[in-house]
């Protein structure tokens, strides 16, 4: 085996050629399983298709799986010790639609790939997998540019920026010192020649020097800054330096994004209002029509829905990415889609008036219902928008959504004002507005690339960890490891607690060193 392994190491020729044999041999024998009638059929009921994967597409499509075959056998020869420079990338990983691998728990998200073939990124969503059958993904950087290693760096660099009290204790010991050591010397230049006791002026001015020392006032404020970043950290926040601790106790103003920050950013459905049919058949052909999909619409109606409880029954499956579907299911025929897909297809549809995202139902081309589906409040939404208005913080919405969904959201979390329909640019340009009292700090929290510039334009950046970009986490200066919008007051809060014990710290230092100087001069 080594030496086979030389062999085809030392010749390009040899590799290459072994590779397209081992591959077109994969996929002949693919094609041959999928023409096999009651295979395929039991293949197709467990990915949830009523059709094979290779059995009604063009030859040029063949083309596109032939190269992904030949990515596979790449891989196996791969691990056997054949190289192939140039053409693995990254460490790949195959995925069959519909079929749980591990580390995976459902279908592939595709918002988090990171390196894919250009050919794939280019064709619609929801026909990828179906098409294909599998997909081909890989980890396209290094341990060091992950989120997890940035927020690493995050924690470890935090001491670096200093806040303002520490700035200010630094400054005061420059020329607290040299005051202390000036004062024991014209105490002792005083007090001996009125005492004429020299020695007792030496001791005095000692004294005075060991009790002056500015090490508990200068070691006591970094101290209370590091205290109050690990109680942060402690609570799922992290904070990049001590600096912005302070700029938290002045913060007046808290501009959020929603989908994501406030809301799970992932569709549910809400509520069903079918017309002229039942509640449970609406459902059922809902449910009959969005299980071959893979759009997040049809992954939200077919939560917790088996799919294979309806996809043998499904013929003549079309979907018109972004807008609709139709099909066949017991012989009925099915549209579901948006209301312009409907009108379409020549179907009067009534106008929704609930706040969604709605999806219309039609059965033999009559109006059956719509289902609404939207973005649910995250529970902690509520009470950081009560505790932040208790400490006296105004919160503004920013978003891309409708106008109406806006409003809807901000009447039900109690928000001040809000603005839609907005671009990354215009949020920037909304929140510069915000931004007029410089003794009034503004804080951004958002979750996506498109929050980033926003993140880092404002005074204080906040970033969801959890489910937030790289560059989101990358340009904030706090972020909230648990995704909980109500540790925003939680930082708040740390931060007064981390000023009032660094000055507590400073002004009773002072003190007692005062009382006791005065009281060993005295005595």
């Amino acid at each position: 085996m080594e030496h086979l392994q030389k062999k085809l190491n030392d010749s390009a020729f040899a590799r290459w050629t072994v590779l397209v044999l081992v591959a077109s041999m994969m996929f002949f024998a693919y094609m041959f399983v999928d023409m096999l009638s009651p295979l395929a059929s039991l293949l197709n009921e467990t990915r949830g298709w009523d059709q094979g994967v290779f059995g009604t597409y063009a030859a040029g499509e063949y083309l596109l799986n032939v190269f992904g075959f030949l990515i596979i056998a790449g891989v196996i020869l791969d691990k056997m010790g054949v190289r192939f420079t140039g053409l693995l990338s990254a460490s790949l990983m195959v995925v069959g639609a519909g079929i749980k691998y591990i580390g995976i728990s459902d279908w592939f998200d595709a918002n988090n790939i990171v390196w894919l073939n250009s050919w794939w990124t280019t064709m619609p969503g929801s026909a990828k997998m179906a098409m294909f059958g599998f997909m081909i993904f890989g980890c396209g950087c290094e341990m060091a540019g992950t989120t997890v290693s940035k927020i690493l760096e995050l924690v470890a660099s935090s001491g670096e920026h200093k806040a303002k009290a520490e700035n200010f204790i630094s400054k005061f010991a420059k020329y607290y010192t040299p005051a202390v050591l000036l004062a024991s010397l014209l105490l002792m230049v005083i007090y001996g020649p009125v005492t004429n006791d020299w020695r007792e002026a030496v001791h005095k001015a000692l004294n005075l020097v060991i009790i002056a020392c500015p090490c508990a006032i200068v070691i006591s404020v970094p101290l209370s800054y590091f205290a109050g970043i690990g109680l942060a950290s402690k609570n799922g926040i992290i904070v990049k330096g001590a600096n912005y601790l302070d700029e938290l106790v002045h913060l007046k103003k808290l501009v959020s994004d929603k989908t994501g920050t406030l809301t799970h950013g992932a569709f549910m459905l809400t509520q069903v209002k079918p017309i002229n049919i039942d509640e449970t058949k609406f459902k059922e052909y809902l449910y009959a029509a969005e299980c071959l999909s893979n759009h997040p619409i049809a992954k939200a109606i077919m939560h917790k829905v088996k799919a294979k409880d309806y996809v043998n029954q499904v013929k003549d499956y079309q979907e018109e990415a972004g807008r609709g579907i139709t099909l066949t299911y017991q012989n009925q025929n099915i549209i579901v889609g948006n209301r312009s897909f409907l009108s379409a297809h020549n179907i009067n549809v009534d106008e929704a008036s609930e706040v969604g995202t709605i999806v219309y139902l039609a059965v033999n081309h009559q109006y059956m219902g719509y289902a609404v589906l939207s973005d649910e409040l995250k529970l902690d939404a509520q009470p950081m928008v009560n505790l932040l208005h208790y400490a006296g913080v105004e919160i503004i919405l920013l978003t891309g959504d409708k106008e109406e969904i806006a409003m809807k959201t901000c009447k039900e979390l109690g928000i001040d004002r809000w603005h839609s329909e907005l671009l990354p640019e215009e949020k920037t340009k909304y929140l510069e507005m915000e931004m007029n009292d410089p003794k009034k700090k503004v804080a951004f929290i958002g979750d996506g690339i498109n929050d980033a510039p926003s993140i880092m334009r404002s005074d204080i950046g906040i970033a969801m960890g959890g489910i937030g970009s790289d560059i989101a986490v990358n340009n904030a200066d706090v972020v909230i490891m648990n995704d909980n919008p109500a540790k925003v007051y939680d930082a708040h809060k740390i931060a007064k607690m981390t000023r009032n014990r660094a000055w507590f710290c400073v002004i009773f230092s002072l003190l007692v060193k005062l009382g006791v100087s005065i009281a060993d001069i005295i005595v």
